[in-house]
């Protein structure tokens, strides 16, 4: 039975990880190499780690951006930056960064802290 590339890679991670083979069992039953088996097995790991990372910074980015519009409109509320910061837990560099683009918003150039 012929595997294509993709299909033995897959073999071997299902093997592996799922059907707890050791390197030893998958180089007998798919006639690979040592070598083979633990290249493929490093490139799986780098790349779910790879998306985990990328993961794990894509909600850190849907959480500050969260925390951006929560502030803009409680600060449209009339709230100034130590409410804004207390309601929401951010720190002062937060607020300060939050506010300055509330008042970019706003079309006000220059301005000042409402601390």
């Amino acid at each position: 039975m012929y595997l294509s590339k993709e299909e033995k890679e897959r073999r071997v991670i299902d093997l592996y990880y799922n059907q707890g083979k050791t390197y030893h069992e998958i180089v007998e039953e798919l006639k690979v190499s040592p070598n083979y088996v633990s290249a493929v097995l490093k490139k799986y790991e780098e790349e779910e780690n790879a998306a985990a990372v990328s993961k794990i910074k894509h909600e850190q980015q849907e959480k500050k951006t969260s925390k951006e519009v929560a502030s803009f409109k409680l600060f449209s509320e009339g709230k100034n930056t130590i409410d804004v910061a207390i309601e929401l837990m951010l720190s002062a560099e937060e607020v300060t960064q939050f506010y300055k683009g509330f008042l970019k918003l706003k079309g006000i150039v220059q301005f000042r802290y409402n601390i």
